[in-house]
């Protein structure tokens, strides 16, 4: 049985490869090394996709604090160079939140008028 049929999501399998079990849940006491492995994981993430911090904490199933506590604080001692980019991609999000957010908004009348 393979690691996909054994569990219910991609972010369980994310887990899964970087910690040997699926059954991490939020609340959970995790270990020094363990904390590093996600910061990592959630700045590939961030890199690899351009996502919020609220897509990656979506994806992760973790808050958006932890997010944001691991790639902006944790991430800068373990990879300097990750965390560059992090930042890079985190500083452009933050600069066009008032963007999506009006497309957001235009979408919801849009819906909610029938137009």
């Amino acid at each position: 049985m393979g690691i996909i049929a054994r569990t219910e999501s991609m972010c369980q399998v994310v887990f899964f490869l970087l910690f040997g079990h699926t059954n991490y849940r939020r609340g959970d006491s995790m270990t020094y090394t363990e904390h590093e492995e996600r910061a990592k994981a959630l700045g590939e993430y961030i890199v690899r996709n351009k996502a919020t911090v609220r897509q990656a904490a979506k994806y992760f199933s973790v808050s958006k604090s932890t997010v944001h506590t691991d790639v902006a604080y944790r991430l800068r001692n373990i990879d300097g160079e990750l965390w560059c980019r992090v930042k890079e991609i985190l500083n452009e999000n933050k600069q066009t939140r008032h963007i999506r957010g009006g497309m957001a908004t235009r979408e919801k009348y849009r819906i909610k008028n029938g137009v």
